[in-house]
């Protein structure tokens, strides 16, 4: 299973055992061709939605063998745990739908996406780290809308100022000047808010930064001399 979203490890641990089924007529030939689905879906699923759709086929087969098969010995085996769906028992199987669908979902809306993975995140700070990443993450690619909108999550003045100056950064290479000015302003206002030196100084070295790579080089040398 290929994850779409490098920032966001934990997808591909939930999400690599997915399942198929197919046209066999008894319990044993859809037992089996669940097992093989199991392993195109983990090298050849580009997506997210694909391995849902798999998954939902799989999970058909486990109803087929469970409804008409349930007195079999691997509808039994399945039931006790004595069998497993490709290292999976019964539970854990029927458990994979809802992040499935949670991950297909997101992989269809970049914001929804941003707001799923920070939710799984405890500490603000950490949060705010992570929605920083995946809205400069957002911005690299081109979408630059989508990389604002997940900046708008984020509470932290620190991290909201270094994912703010890296999407001017990227309006400006686009050529978008009058929009890269605008947010490079917006992150100035945030910037004169912070007093504490350290925060500071290494908010001053990200701005200036951008501003050279931007080819603001007055802005950058008046950024720094504040």
């Amino acid at each position: 299973m290929k994850a779409r979203f490098g920032s966001v490890a934990v997808m591909v641990v939930l999400t690599v055992a997915l399942f198929g089924c197919s046209s066999g007529t008894d319990e044993a030939e859809i037992y089996t061709d669940a097992v093989d689905w199991t392993e195109k879906a983990r090298s050849d699923s580009e997506t997210y939605a694909d391995a849902l759709q798999s998954y939902g086929q799989a999970k058909k087969g486990v109803g087929r063998i469970l409804s008409e098969y349930g007195d079999s010995e691997t509808g039994s085996a399945l039931r006790s745990g004595d069998k497993d769906i490709a290292g999976l028992s019964l539970e854990e199987f029927l458990a994979l739908e809802s992040p499935l669908e949670l991950y297909a979902r997101a992989e269809r809306e970049p914001l929804s996406n941003a707001l799923l993975v920070a939710g799984t995140v405890q500490r603000v700070a950490d949060k705010d780290r992570v929605l920083a990443e995946i809205a400069v993450e957002h911005a690299e690619a081109g979408d630059l809308a989508g990389a604002e909108a997940v900046v708008q999550q984020i509470d932290g003045p620190v991290d909201k100022h270094w994912a703010m100056v890296w999407i001017a950064g990227r309006y400006a290479a686009d050529g978008q000047s009058g929009k890269a000015g605008e947010i490079f302003d917006d992150a100035r206002e945030i910037l004169e808010g912070i007093d504490r030196p350290s925060e500071r100084a290494w908010m001053l070295t990200e701005i200036a930064g951008r501003y050279v790579e931007a080819g603001y080089d007055g802005a950058a040398r008046e950024s720094l001399d504040r």
